[in-house]
């Protein structure tokens, strides 16, 4: 990937200052290698930059060190790690340097990992910045992080960037300005409904308009050309005389049952309203199309749901589809279009579909959740994982 490209070839002035070095991330049992992370990098205090491309990555992390608090401390403690047997020579070699751990510091973790859950801000309260996707579907995961960072610690977007190219430098951080790398590749793109529609009208970059969307098709000095990345970008301003964009949802992120064209973006943020409404944040969902039953249904990561939690969320995110898409409004008055359901599943299920996701050959550090498909392109079992409440219904 890019981002790893990156990571491997940084100046060493800059390699110096991270505390987990590149073969970590190669090690190909999932499990291990955040246990591994986790031990490396809690034994500093002065952490100050988080970065990891997707943000289900700090989830994961804090999943694995509340169920491992108790190995962690007691390899701290002995200046060890339990499982090093199971890693590679080559690995092993690269990480044993790294297991010492200062007396204070390990006294303060003595603390720390007795709590039930600890934190971002109780490992490193130093913490003041987090690098990684925002958007899209990303904001998913991104707003379970957000609460267990200290206050005064930053998450700045890292930018337009996939495995085929960096496709935009961040100027402002501030405000995740991002100008598209116009000085490695030729960009040229389609608005997003022309090309949805079948019509290949090209532009070039002087040729885009404000606050609209586009595919993206990239020309790249390694060899890629009018390369279709199926992403969707939002032009977003100015820097000087260049547009700045960013990312918006990867194309395959709409749906059409019946006329409606539902987009990922829709759904995402009609989510996160019912969530600001109920005070219930997920750290996972999917919307599922379901052109048999022509019905939408919302599948939702959550531990113990209540009736009257899946009333107002069903009730909540109609009404803002239908707010946002006149279409789906439209379809859903004349009964074309079926009711909103709701699949409560218990928690680890958005961790076991990215898993199952990953076994269908999908790199862990390129992974994209795609908030939005059609049932039948989703062949993952989410019924075996729904909680005990009955499916709920808006009429």
């Amino acid at each position: 990937s890019t981002s790893g490209f990156m990571y491997q070839n940084m100046p060493r002035l800059a390699k110096v200052k991270y505390v987990l070095p590149y073969q970590v991330f190669e090690i190909e049992d999932y499990d291990l290698k955040y246990l591994l992370i986790l031990r490396l990098g809690i034994a500093y205090r002065d952490v100050t930059h988080l970065a990891c491309a997707n943000p289900s990555t700090l989830v994961k992390l804090l999943a694995v060190l509340a169920a491992n608090r108790t190995s962690l401390l007691r390899d701290i403690m002995q200046q060890t790690f339990s499982r090093i047997d199971e890693l590679s020579i080559d690995v092993q070699a690269v990480i044993r340097p790294r297991l010492s751990c200062t007396p204070r510091r390990v006294t303060e973790l003595q603390t720390i990992l007795t709590l039930p859950q600890p934190t971002f801000a109780d490992l490193w309260p130093e913490l003041q910045m987090v690098s990684t996707w925002t958007g899209g579907s990303c904001g998913i995961p991104l707003a379970r992080v957000r609460p267990t960072l200290p206050p005064t610690a930053r998450v700045a977007e890292l930018g337009y960037l996939a495995s085929e190219l960096r496709g935009t430098l961040m100027v402002d951080l501030n405000r995740n300005i991002g100008i598209p790398t116009i000085h490695e590749n030729f960009f040229e793109f389609v608005e997003r409904d022309d090309w949805d529609a079948g019509r290949q009208a090209f532009l070039t970059i002087d040729q885009l308009t404000e606050g609209k969307e586009y595919y993206i098709f990239p020309t790249t000095a390694t060899g890629l050309y009018r390369y279709f990345m199926n992403d969707i970008v939002r032009v977003t301003g100015l820097f000087y005389n260049t547009p700045t964009i960013e990312f918006v949802q990867k194309g395959k992120g709409v749906t059409n049952i019946t006329g409606e064209k539902l987009y990922e973006s829709q759904v995402i943020a009609a989510v996160r309203i019912a969530e600001d409404a109920t005070g219930f944040v997920s750290g996972f969902f999917l919307m599922l199309a379901d052109t048999v039953q022509e019905r939408y249904r919302l599948v939702v990561e959550c531990a113990t749901p209540t009736d009257n939690w899946a009333q107002q969320t069903v009730e909540s995110i109609e009404r803002h589809l239908m707010a946002g898409n006149v279409e789906y409004a439209a379809k859903r008055a004349s009964g074309r279009l079926q009711p909103l359901e709701l699949l409560p599943v218990r928690s680890g299920t958005g961790d076991a579909y990215k898993q199952h996701c990953l076994q269908q050959g999908q790199r862990e550090g390129q992974f994209k959740l795609i908030a939005l498909q059609y049932q039948a392109d989703c062949p993952f079992p989410f019924a075996e994982f729904r909680v005990d409440l009955t499916t709920h219904s808006v009429d």
